[in-house]
C-alpha cells in the first residue's frame, strides 16, 4: 500500500545510490597519519546528520536549523525517537510540542531505541504509512548515561524477533553499535537465525575518532565483517565526548571533514553518513571552539564547518 501523504508535503522519495569506488585503499593508506584532504563525488543523500536530545535548548530549533542544514546539501537527520518531532517529548520546545516543516518530518530516519520501543515500531511499520528505513536498537552494547539500556546480543535478537517477523515494505538497519568491530553484531546474527542475512540489507555503526586513519580503518574492518552488505555511518565526528583526546579547533575539524569524507565516498561501500551533530553543542564546556562539531549556531544559522560540510562533495 502506497503511504498517505498530507497534500502540501511533497514527499521526496529517497533512493540509494551506490558509490562507485575511486580508488582502493591499500593498507599503507589506512596506516598513514598523513592523509590530506582530496575531493570527491558523493553518492545522492550522502551527507546527513544527528539531532541530539538537547537540541531543543537552542532557539533556532527545529525549522531554522534545518533550513540551515538543507541548504547546505543535508538529505535525512537521525535523532531518537520513531515519532515525528512534533510527536516526541524528546524534542518538545519549553515542555510544548515543536512545530515542524513538511521538510524536516519527511527527512527523518526513524529509529526503535531499544526493547522498550518494539510494539510502537510494530505498529509503525505495518501502519498505513510505514517510514522507507528503521534503524534498530540505538548502542545497544553501550549505555549513554544510562539513557537506553545496556542489551546483549542475544537479548536484543529475542526482543527484536516480531518486529523482524512483521510483514512490512520498511527495510531494516542493523542495531547501531557503539564499538564497531566487536563481536556484538555477529553474536546477535547468531542469536536472531541469520537475520541480518536474511532480512537486514545495511550495517550501521557510529564511528568516532580524530585521527582519519583510524576511522577508515575501523569503516574497512566493518565492511570486511559483512562485505554483502552496504554500510551507514549513523553518527560519525572525531569525538563524542571530553574523553576521547580531540583536541581540533575549527581549521583543524575543516580539514578532518575534508579529509575524512572523501576517503569514506571513495570506499564504495558507504552509502550514507550521518555527521554528529546538526544542532549546536560543544564537547567540552569550558572551551567551546575545541572539538567542536556543531553544524549551525544557536540560532540556527550554519558555522563555517557545515558549510565546508556543504561543499566537500563539490
Amino acid at each position: 500500500m502506497l503511504p498517505v501523504i498530507p497534500i502540501l508535503c511533497l514527499l521526496q522519495l529517497s533512493s540509494l545510490t551506490h558509490a562507485v569506488p575511486v580508488s582502493a585503499l591499500d593498507l599503507e593508506v589506512l596506516e598513514s597519519d598523513d592523509l590530506e584532504p582530496r575531493g570527491a563525488k558523493c553518492p545522492d543523500n550522502f551527507r546527513n546528520v544527528v539531532f541530539n536530545t538537547d537540541a531543543p535548548n537552542h532557539p533556532g530549533w527545529p525549522n531554522t536549523v534545518w533550513d540551515s542544514l538543507e541548504d547546505n546539501g543535508v538529505s535525512n537527520w537521525i535523532g531518537f525517537t520513531e515519532n515525528t518531532i512534533n510527536k516526541s517529548p524528546t524534542y518538545n520546545v519549553n515542555g510544548q510540542a515543536a512545530e515542524t516543516s513538511c521538510g524536516i518530518d519527511e527527512a527523518q530516519i526513524k529509529i526503535c531505541m531499544d526493547p522498550r520501543n518494539v510494539n510502537d515500531s510494530i505498529a509503525l511499520v505495518t501502519g498505513p504509512n510505514p517510514p522507507e528505513y528503521l534503524e534498530l536498537f540505538n548502542e545497544p552494547d553501550y549505555s549513554y548515561e544510562g539513557f537506553t539500556p545496556l542489551t546483549s546480543a542475544q537479548d536484543a535478537a529475542t526482543a527484536l524477533a516480531p518486529l523482524l517477523a512483521a510483514k512490512t515494505t520498511t527495510k531494516f538497519i542493523s542495531p547501531a553499535v557503539a564499538f564497531t568491530n566487536t563481536v556484538w553484531l555477529a553474536n546477535f546474527n547468531h542469536y536472531c537465525n541469520n537475520c541480518i542475512n536474511s532480512s537486514i540489507p545495511i550495517i550501521s555503526a557510529h564511528v568516532y575518532n580524530y585521527k582519519p586513519d583510524q576511522v577508515l580503518l575501523q569503516i574497512t574492518t566493518l565492511h570486511n565483517t559483512w562485505p554483502d552488505k552496504r554500510l551507514w555511518i549513523t553518527e560519525l565526528a572525531p569525538a563524542s565526548s571530553s574523553d576521547q583526546g580531540c583536541t581540533l579547533d575549527q581549521a583543524g575539524m575543516i580539514n578532518w571533514m575534508q579529509t575524512v569524507i572523501p576517503q569514506i565516498v571513495a570506499l564504495g561501500y558507504v552509502d550514507r553518513i550521518f555527521w554528529n551533530s546538526g544542532e549546536y553543542g560543544t564537547i567540552y564546556s569550558n572551551n567551546p571552539s575545541e572539538c567542536n562539531p556543531s553544524l549551525t549556531n544557536a540560532d540556527g544559522s550554519p558555522t563555517a564547518l557545515l558549510q565546508a560540510y556543504g561543499s566537500v562533495c563539490d
